[in-house]
């Protein structure tokens, strides 16, 4: 597409500065539009053994280590929890509507109606409930209350506070369980337990209110102190979208649409927390109390195959900076960059200067550092972890589908044997207890085009680089494999009859 009105009105200007957007930033986000999404250097899929550990035969030691950090170090949980329902009960609102539903998935919630938790909500609002499957009428009434604002207006609310679980005596919200698992994991030596939530502006009242109830509850529950704060997604993060015509494209009153960066646009709040390790975790990917214990191990023992590495880099650049000494194993630094951290160098930038080389492996290794979690694929994935070609480096990168061309695609994807679930433990200090300027370390170029509609109108969207793909694209990665049955998202209402949620 190309752009037919690359000019900004005046009247543009003067909106996108109340966002806090400059029109220099318009302009290289209408140079990506022009230029499509671009293309990722891939060398191959990362796999076990190839980028990819497998940590379970050390897994009691590594998760030993974790809970030493745990305990003495600060250790942070950030949930992304802006997300609304609406895409959560699409078919629900397209079987009321009439078009662009699933007949099968319509069924198959009629049918469980029971094992939701909201059923006993139902229930008593329609004690015939359970004929829903057999008669339309009923299935129609209940769909209603389930997403109006007359009823329960599930359809508005944001997926934090949708009921995912029922217990003997009590029902939890995916927000609920995120605090829950935090107790689990995040929990320090003097019992407490720091939480970070991102917002919408639109729910963020509503969300707060509800968490200032909840605190009190878990706290006497569990023993413990809750730290629970809260961010919102800055305006200035919005960027713009064009139509199908290459225009700008603007809502009927002719303002510019602005629509939220992607969760790239993240990569503030995260710069913000006062940290030494985070755990990164979707708001929606919770599991029930039966299988926390082995969620809680493996995040335990991320963050210890995590320290362990830091350790070790730490040392070295200790020793690189200390002018007094003269005989560093340069060969075995590079050893171990390429063979521990999944860094390959180009043998032609080992530069003939020590100095010069000293200071190449001092940079390589002056980074934030993550560990994150893959799981191995019950079928086709939609991107996932892939070795990438960085100038003179090749690196462990999570790619996603939108981001390869339809010859890569047909090339990587059916050959990728991982993919990623947003689980994720970073460290973000440096050797010397300085917090990483996070912002220093995107890969600037991998942004994300995508299509997207918007009130029936198609639209090529702009979103900033991932914040965990090219958000990190300049981070220390390292790759390990997770159990599938911590892996629970819930995208779509009938995700809550799959057995972690039941």
């Amino acid at each position: 597409m190309s752009l037919k009105q690359p000019k900004l009105s005046p009247q543009d200007r003067k909106f996108v500065a109340a966002q806090g957007i400059s029109t220099k930033l318009i302009a290289k986000q209408i140079q990506h539009l022009q230029r499509g999404s671009p293309l990722i250097p891939i060398v191959r899929q990362a796999d076990l053994e190839d980028g990819i550990q497998n940590i379970d035969h050390d897994s009691d030691r590594l998760r030993r280590i974790g809970e030493h950090f745990i305990q003495t170090k600060k250790v942070e949980k950030f949930v992304p929890a802006s997300g609304a329902a609406s895409r959560m009960f699409r078919d629900l609102h397209g079987w009321l509507n009439g078009k662009n539903f699933s007949r099968k998935k319509i069924e198959s919630f009629s049918i469980n109606l029971i094992k939701f938790p909201f059923f006993p909500i139902l229930r008593k609002k329609f004690p015939d409930c359970t004929r829903a499957r057999h008669e339309p009428e009923i299935l129609q009434k209940i769909i209603r209350y389930l997403l109006s604002p007359e009823g329960l207006n599930y359809g508005q609310f944001p997926k934090a506070l949708i009921p995912f679980h029922r217990y003997r005596i009590e029902g939890r919200t995916p927000l609920e369980e995120q605090i829950v698992e935090g107790i689990n994991y995040v929990k320090d030596g003097q019992n407490r337990v720091r939480l970070h939530f991102t917002l919408a502006q639109d729910s963020e009242a509503f969300i707060k209110k509800f968490v200032d109830s909840a605190v009190r509850r878990y706290e006497r529950k569990y023993k413990v102190r809750l730290y629970i704060r809260f961010s919102l997604q800055e305006p200035s993060t919005q960027t713009i979208a064009i139509d199908e015509q290459g225009r700008l494209f603007r809502t009927p009153d002719r303002s510019l649409l602005l629509r939220p960066g992607g969760h790239g646009a993240l990569l503030r709040n995260l710069d913000g927390l006062n940290a030494d390790y985070v755990f990164i975790k979707n708001i929606d990917n919770v599991v029930k109390d039966s299988l926390k214990p082995l969620m809680t191990n493996y995040k335990k023992a991320m963050l210890g195959y995590l320290a362990e590495h830091q350790l070790k880099i730490f040392s070295i650049l200790k020793e690189i900076k200390d002018r007094s000494n003269r005989t560093i194993d340069i060969q075995g630094i590079i050893k171990y960059i390429q063979d521990n951290l999944c860094i390959q160098i180009d043998t032609n930038v080992i530069l003939q200067s020590s100095l010069r080389t000293k200071q190449l492996l001092f940079n390589l290794l002056n980074r934030p550092i993550r560990v994150c979690g893959m799981i191995a694929a019950g079928g086709p994935v939609g991107g996932g972890p892939f070795w990438v070609k960085q100038e003179s480096l090749t690196t462990l990168q999570i790619i996603e589908d939108a981001q390869l061309s339809p010859l890569q695609k047909k090339r990587f994807l059916k050959k990728s044997k991982f993919f990623h679930p947003a689980d994720i433990v970073c460290g973000i200090r440096n050797f010397e207890g300085k917090k990483f300027n996070l912002k220093k370390y995107v890969d600037s170029e991998t942004v994300i085009i995508t299509e997207k509609n918007w009130q029936g109108h198609r639209l090529k969207c702009f979103e900033y680089p991932g914040l965990w793909n090219g958000g990190m694209g300049r981070w220390i990665s390292l790759f390990v494999e997770t159990p599938r049955e911590i892996f629970a998202p819930v995208k779509e209402i009938n995700d809550l009859l799959l057995p972690a949620h039941q």
